[in-house]
């Protein structure tokens, strides 16, 4: 991937990143002071809520997995770096018309499915044209001797897979396909989460050479992840898929068999040349996996997922995964594929990481505790409480430090920040 490309992908989803924080800025006020959303009408907090998770998914979540796409498909010499600054420009364009459509109340009413009318059609053809793009880039690659052996064959397959998203997205955002709420189940089991989850396993496995990371001892860990992964996958097959409930052993067996993945992940990747850069990334990656998947099982047991659902702890565990885990996943990308240029070493910047792991934390302690009293209390945020104006407190103080936290991010994207190589790439 060229410095260019990993310069304009990081831009562009910081970018994001910023805005979506700020939107959610506002809505942390206005959970504290009502009477904002009388200033504001008619763009409510229902306008303004859609607009806050879709950033955050389809800009910040998104666009830096479009970024490993460029580093797998778009020739490694400057050639292609127009392509790729369209392929940007295209998503962000697209993402900004869609933002003006969900404000103005235009949705489908799914949950990060918010595409509606002639919008959806709009994501499909950006969808569309962003395949056409990369299959292009590729043939460059392809025919410059970029790629040779099995892997070329490999990445044909999985563009050519990738190629169903844009109708699968659009036929998903369609309301008639399925209900935004389902009546006719109480939840995920265990094993649709593990089948959610092994997945997530499978890139962790792969990434370091998705990336092209030298490897410090050899590769055996690969082949036993690779087999160890089929053979989760069949078992969890059989152990029944939609129709189970959190008091049967076999549903807790399934989250609870998701624990060895840790340490064994962990374990493969200390077995690569990671940048240094990407060091604390990775440690904060760990971490909010660990959180993640222990919090999950502990929740998933009766007694606690019987007080917890439907309450602010499922907004913490979000928060956990999407501002902890998912943030520090694209970061340690984005520092990555820049490991090169290390322009992007302010993405290290001290105070910014603690600031942003600082007040995730507090978002998602705060928001737990927060659930496990509404659990006992059902009609708790439907009257005036000092203790929940306090914890809407703690949201705005977490998220002003993650805000602060993200335009520094971005801040350090700046042009003169780019070495020289990379400036004479851009020049070009």
């Amino acid at each position: 991937m060229t410095h260019a490309a990993a310069l304009s992908t990081a831009r562009h989803s910081l970018a994001w990143l910023v805005v979506a924080n700020t939107i959610g800025l506002l809505l942390a006020v206005g959970l504290l002071h009502p009477a904002l959303g009388d200033l504001l009408a008619p763009l409510s907090y229902g306008r303004w809520m859609p607009l806050h998770l879709n950033l955050q998914l389809y800009g910040w979540c998104a666009l830096p997995l479009v970024g490993l796409l460029f580093h797998l498909y778009a020739p490694v010499a400057p050639a292609g770096a127009v392509w790729q600054r369209l392929a940007l420009a295209l998503w962000s364009g697209t993402l900004a018309i869609g933002a003006g459509s969900w404000l103005a109340g235009i949705t489908s009413g799914k949950l990060f499915l918010d595409w509606h009318g002639p919008y959806k059609l709009l994501l499909g053809l950006m969808l569309a044209a962003l395949w056409l793009i990369f299959a292009g880039l590729f043939g460059a690659r392809l025919r410059a001797g970029g790629e040779t052996g099995l892997g070329r064959y490999l990445k044909l397959g999985f563009l050519l897979a990738l190629g169903a998203v844009p109708v699968v997205m659009i036929f998903a955002s369609g309301r008639d396909v399925y209900p935004p709420i389902n009546p006719m189940t109480g939840g995920p089991t265990g094993v649709s989460l593990l089948f959610s989850s092994l997945p997530l396993c499978g890139l962790f496995l792969y990434l370091p050479h998705l990336l092209g990371l030298a490897v410090k001892r050899d590769a055996a860990s690969t082949r036993v992840g690779t087999i160890a992964l089929l053979c989760h996958s069949l078992a969890a097959a059989v152990l029944g898929h939609g129709d189970g409930t959190h008091r049967q052993p076999e549903q807790q067996l399934a989250m609870v068999s998701l624990i060895p993945w840790l340490i064994f992940l962990g374990w493969h990747w200390q077995r690569f040349t990671w940048p240094a850069v990407s060091a604390r990334w990775r440690t904060a990656l760990g971490v909010w996996a660990s959180w993640l998947l222990l919090t999950a099982i502990v929740t998933y047991f009766p007694g606690v997922l019987d007080r917890l659902k439907f309450t602010s702890s499922l907004v913490a565990h979000s928060h956990a995964a999407m501002a902890g885990l998912l943030t520090s996943f694209n970061l340690v990308l984005l520092t990555t594929l820049a490991r090169e240029g290390g322009w992007l070493a302010g993405l290290h910047h001290a105070g910014a990481f603690w600031a942003w792991q600082g007040g995730c934390v507090l978002y998602v302690l705060s928001f737990s505790v927060l659930g496990w009293v509404e659990g006992g209390q059902p009609g708790l945020l439907f009257a005036p409480s000092a203790g929940v104006f306090f914890v809407y407190g703690l949201r705005l103080v977490a998220g002003g430090a993650m805000w602060a936290a993200s335009l520094i991010w971005w801040w350090q994207c700046r042009p003169h920040v780019v070495t020289a190589s990379a400036q004479q790439e851009l020049a070009a």
